[in-house]
């Protein structure tokens, strides 16, 4: 995908962005294995995550996707600690705590009186978004979230279910962000499956602008 970008991609300067960025439009990414190969060789989140330390970040950072706190990952010198976010919300906060409602819970819920029913949804949707919040009639104040929306397809799979995820990446820094995310996402379907006894099916990721 970055080699697409590079060769296919328009370069744009966009919203607030200093520099101009390179952007390819409308990417769908579908991983048929989530949990295989999940770390892809020399990424760097963050300046001060070596090699060595990759992948218990990746598994903290999910874990930050997953707690309504809000908080996030860093470094203080001996080990990774997590610290609350300086920021008006996070994913996990927005998927654990969108209003009082538990999207996570609420989903592991629909899951499993599909499975006690029998039946295949398409209903299964969540957001991430405060239109009152995160729009604004003043378009230089609009920071609505990268990660906008979410949707758990289950299916039948022989005797066994088994979940498709579906996210859309309003947008996407698919060179230093979206390992981060997807290690992420595959956390949440794994997490999922396993609170459902279902099984681990595609990871979906749609990017607006990536």
């Amino acid at each position: 995908i970055i080699d697409a970008i590079l060769q296919h991609g328009r370069e744009t300067r966009v919203d607030s962005d200093i520099q101009p960025v390179r952007e390819l439009r409308n990417v769908m990414l579908v991983i048929h294995e989530p949990m295989k190969d999940r770390i892809p060789r020399g990424y760097q989140p963050e300046g001060w995550v070596t090699p060595e330390l990759l992948e218990e970040y990746l598994q903290k950072y999910s874990q930050c996707l997953l707690s309504k706190e809000k908080k996030l990952v860093v470094w203080d010198g001996k080990k990774m600690v997590f610290e609350p976010a300086n920021t008006t919300y996070t994913y996990g906060s927005r998927l654990r705590d969108y209003r009082g409602v538990d999207q996570i819970e609420r989903m592991i819920k629909a899951i499993k009186w599909c499975r006690e029913k029998g039946i295949e949804s398409y209903r299964l949707y969540g957001v991430l978004e405060y239109p009152e919040t995160d729009t604004s009639d003043e378009p230089e104040k609009v920071r609505p979230p990268c990660f906008a929306l979410f949707q758990i397809f289950p299916r039948k799979n022989g005797g066994n279910w088994s979940l498709d995820l579906f996210c859309y990446m309003r947008a996407w820094d698919f060179h230093r962000a979206a390992p981060a995310n997807m290690y992420g996402f595959s956390e949440i379907l794994k997490y999922l499956a396993e609170e459902t006894k279902c099984e681990i099916g595609k990871l979906i990721v749609n990017g607006g602008s990536v």
